[in-house]
């Protein structure tokens, strides 16, 4: 490598908006492709899942596929497969842009996205043959986590030298927010490898780490990696940037510093301050919820034309159901609450509510915007639509219905006279309702997958016509 290319490279020299755009085509399209395909799979699961709580022999002689596998691997598929590579995708894009820096060696990138989903294979395969962590959300095998964990880091170094000769020295908010998501999975991950899988930590001290690493993956990582992008792009929809910087910049802060403490309510054998505190962190995440919540509708563009921007309608229900969910945790962790819901279908509505309708329709939105410039041809203009109502439906069906049914098992299980399979029929009621916005939301997964499928496919035709290697001499266009 020349001189000239290592100081072009490796410093603060702007890249042209083409450089960005061409360094990181391949690896977030391969993210994107990627995380569609998990999305499709981790629904198909979840619905298998679903289907077998009410009480249908579905796979009931296949020792692979029973309710106490479909379900970890469905949250594996949709969890690590789907949420956190979409993550990746919208991070690169940021970050890379933002710098107006050029990303090196994508190819590595993009190799190291290969390792991720490795790593997503290895978990479910050895989800499905028994081989579990056995804990919430983390049931990776400890030779499938470690490779997630060497796949990230990787991803992160290269991301973070971009960002160390960015062109503009002041970060922007999504950056931070980006930033922030990179730094804290990494260290939530390597934690919990050390502490649940290497060296397990004693008893109920598990609980702790193991509550600890998923709120952080959904609050502070994910939660880091949906609000930088809406705070990207809709000051771009709306025509004006960000209303405030700094009110931004305040609900950073307290979202990485305050985040960190939530998800340790409920019954659970441990001192009685802990879940104390975790419900006064709660609580507390009002404060950068309203005021992320006023920042971005001042910087909205309030005029009812907007309205019919398909892109725009997948950023605002992805907040709206950022804001619901959040209030929803909030009310979740009240002393008393948690002591009934836990354990019922009301932890899943919350967790179909928060990768479906924030993770999800964020990266779908991001999705009309990023495809057309990566890939340079639009996307149909149905496609979009249609893959919305889809996933607006079956989110809001499902969310919903688990939602109302985990309040009906808690009330039974509240009462003291009532058996426990009283609170099982009432959630087996309502949960074949739910099956119903599932197979919704795998509709709209399976035309979001081959809508990407079919670009990318073109785009590979387009760029290198290998169907003219099979065509007779004659046949080919001169």
């Amino acid at each position: 490598m020349s001189a000239s290319t290592f100081e072009k490279d490796y410093s603060t020299t702007p890249s042209t908006l083409d450089d960005v755009e061409t360094s990181i085509r391949l690896p977030v399209l391969h993210s994107i492709f990627a995380g569609a395909f998990w999305l499709v799979l981790g629904t198909l699961l979840l619905l298998v899942s679903l289907i077998q709580l009410t009480g249908s022999s579905l796979f009931a002689d296949c020792a692979f596929l029973t309710h106490g596998k479909t379900k970890p691997a469905a949250w594996i598929a949709l969890l690590y497969g789907f949420a956190l590579q979409m993550g990746i995708a919208l991070a690169i894009t940021i970050v890379c842009r933002r710098s107006r820096k050029a990303l090196r060696h994508p190819f590595t990138v993009f190799m190291a996205s290969k390792v991720w989903n490795l790593g997503v294979v290895l978990g479910i395969g050895g989800v499905l043959i028994g081989d579990s962590s056995g804990h919430r959300l983390f049931e990776l095998p400890v030779y499938s986590s470690c490779i997630l964990f060497l796949a990230f880091a990787v991803i992160t170094l290269k991301l973070l030298l971009v960002l160390h000769f960015r062109v503009e020295r002041e970060m922007y908010i999504g950056q931070m927010y980006m930033t922030a998501g990179l730094f804290w999975f990494l260290w939530a991950l390597s934690t919990a490898i050390v502490l649940l899988q290497v060296d397990p930590v004693p008893g109920a001290t598990q609980l702790v780490v193991g509550n600890w690493y998923v709120n952080s993956v959904f609050q502070v990582v994910l939660g880091c990696f949906g609000l930088g992008a809406l705070c990207y792009y809709i000051p771009q929809q709306a025509g004006r940037p960000l209303y405030s910087q700094e009110l931004a910049a305040a609900a950073f802060w307290m979202l990485v510093f305050i985040g960190g403490w939530t998800g340790l309510v409920g019954r659970y054998p441990l001192p009685v301050w802990i879940s104390a505190v975790s419900s006064a962190a709660s609580l507390l995440l009002i404060i950068p919820l309203v005021t992320l919540a006023y920042n971005l509708w001042r910087t909205m563009d309030r005029d009812p034309a907007s309205l019919g921007n398909t892109q725009f309608i997948y950023l605002m229900c992805a907040f709206g159901a950022y804001v619901l969910w959040s209030v929803l945790g909030i009310v979740y962790s009240r002393p008393g609450v948690a002591d009934q819901l836990q354990f019922t279908h009301f932890e899943t509505g919350l967790q179909v509510l928060f990768i479906y309708g924030f993770i999800g329709m964020v990266g779908l939105g991001a999705c009309c915007t990023l495809l057309p410039r990566l890939i340079g041809s639009s996307c149909d203009s149905n496609g979009p639509t249609w893959v919305l109502r889809a996933m607006g439906l079956g989110t809001g069906l499902t969310a919903f219905v688990l939602l109302l049914a985990g309040w009906f098992q808690g009330a039974a299980l509240s009462n003291g006279k009532a058996s426990f399979m009283v609170s099982v029929d009432e959630g087996t009621k309502l949960v074949c309702v739910a099956v119903v916005g599932v197979a919704i939301l795998a509709l709209g997964s399976v035309l979001f997958f081959f809508g990407v499928t079919n670009l990318i496919v073109k785009t590979i035709l387009a760029e290198y016509p290998v169907l003219n290697w099979f065509r007779e001499e004659e046949e080919v266009a001169p």
